[in-house]
């Protein structure tokens, strides 16, 4: 790992999932914001729910001990004197030990500690976890509006940056999905049907579909993983993204972005879109069935004047920027 010279405003604790770094690229080149990249191990968490690092800082005969806990967490990049801005989420195992967040509000208190959530959550199995740490995180933000209201979160929509897209031999198509099964298969299949219907080419990627559910359609491929760089590529090939929340949820997933920032057509459940700054009839379309998506949508032009720009990661660094320490 390298450090900065420059102790930064912000420390974003890594173990994303891929797709982070490649939709908050932004933030990698600016000099105040630091990903902070040390081990997140897999296994962290057997052992008491606290990550190894901790049980291997109690043995003293480990050898070179202090280098390991600065690997670590990042630590020469935090200053006693500085308020700076520290960024956890669920997908790191650091991010939920007591010992190191009780550690950073002691030593450091111009810290502002952030739990940030990188996916919906009432869908995950963070909710016990979070529980047990809350009491040392400052603010916990979700993109979700509905979990702001219910759990009393600090909401924040998502972030995209745009990234020039990469070459491909990908074939073109109208309409691309992207995601998990999760109980929306039958929906999918009759959307698929229905465009295919049309005259118009889909491709669809549905993970997690058990075999004797796989419905054979020459466009869509089951349970294919897809790195996000080639999402990417995908998106950048087709002239609509399908976007379908699990139960009928309303948030503005990354599917919203791709298609504003990439400048594509969406088709999406979320009734929430209608009301949304960046809505246009011309670019996005809600539905409530298949039956609701037209031929003449996909042939209307786009037009949207919604400057993307306000998507930018940087612009979240500012809202940070007015937060502040709420816990001793």
């Amino acid at each position: 790992m390298t450090v900065k010279m420059n102790k930064p405003k912000y420390i974003f604790f890594s173990g994303f999932p891929d797709y982070w770094k490649i939709a908050n690229e932004d933030l990698l080149h600016n000099e105040d914001v630091f990903v902070c990249d040390g081990i997140n191990i897999p296994f962290s968490d057997i052992i008491n729910g606290e990550p190894v690092v901790w049980r291997w800082g109690g043995l003293r005969r480990l050898p070179l001990k202090p280098l390991w806990y600065n690997f670590y967490t990042c630590a020469p990049l935090f200053d006693k004197e500085k308020k700076q801005y520290a960024v956890f989420t669920e997908n790191n195992s650091i991010s939920f030990s007591k010992r190191f967040l009780n550690r950073l509000r002691t030593d450091y208190p111009n810290l502002v500690m952030l739990f940030e959530f990188t996916n919906v959550y009432g869908k995950n199995d963070n909710l016990r976890r979070l529980s047990q740490v809350s009491k040392y995180y400052d603010h916990i933000i979700t993109f979700n509006e509905a979990d702001s209201r219910q759990y009393g979160f600090r909401f924040h929509r998502l972030c995209y940056s745009y990234r020039e897209p990469e070459e491909s031999d990908i074939p073109y198509t109208d309409m691309l999905f992207i995601g998990q099964d999760k109980g929306r298969l039958p929906y999918l299949l009759s959307i698929y049907d229905h465009v295919t219907q049309l005259g118009l080419k889909c491709s669809f990627y549905i993970a997690n579909v058990a075999a004797d559910k796989q419905v054979a359609r020459k466009g869509i491929i089951y349970n294919r993983w897809i790195p996000y760089r080639e999402v990417l590529r995908h998106v950048s090939h087709t002239r609509c993204i399908l976007e379908i929340l699990e139960d009928q949820s309303n948030y503005f997933s990354l599917r919203t972005f791709e298609a504003l920032v990439y400048k594509k057509k969406l088709i999406t459940a979320n009734l929430s879109v209608l009301k949304a700054d960046f809505y246009s009839p011309s670019q996005m379309l809600y539905i409530q069935s298949a039956k609701d998506i037209t031929r003449e949508f996909f042939e209307m032009p786009v037009t949207n004047e919604y400057d993307v720009a306000a998507l930018s990661p940087n612009a979240k660094l500012s809202e940070y920027a007015k937060l502040y320490r709420t816990k001793p």
